[in-house]
């Protein structure tokens, strides 16, 4: 009897490590589905911080090509105002010294 006493004593103790051992593994396998998880959320953080950072460098690439855009659109009239205004001067003296010629040529007469 006393050996039977001490055998399921044994088995008792046998079958409450295998539970804790079990429940062990358990806590380990949640655990590193935890970590799992955190690290494939982190990425996924990483990855939404890049594409944000992309998008804003094509937005302000975007922005300096309209800025420059403007810029030289700018010069261009500038340009075109400048030619303009040389072109009247030139006529202006044209007909200044076609209206010279002709107060000359009047007063020759």
């Amino acid at each position: 009897e006393r050996v039977a006493s001490e055998a399921a004593a044994k088995a008792e103790e046998e079958r409450v490590a295998s539970e804790a051992a079990a429940e062990a593994a358990k806590e380990d396998q949640a655990q590193t589905t935890a970590d799992e998880q955190d690290a494939a959320a982190a990425k996924l953080q990483g990855i939404a911080r890049q594409r944000g950072a992309k998008k804003q460098v094509e937005e302000l690439r975007a922005k300096k090509a309209a800025d420059d855009q403007d810029k030289a659109a700018t010069k261009l009239q500038g340009i075109a105002r400048q030619r303009e205004a040389k072109q009247q001067v030139e006529e202006l003296r044209a007909k200044k010294a076609a209206d010279d010629q002709d107060k000359a040529a009047t007063k020759l007469q």
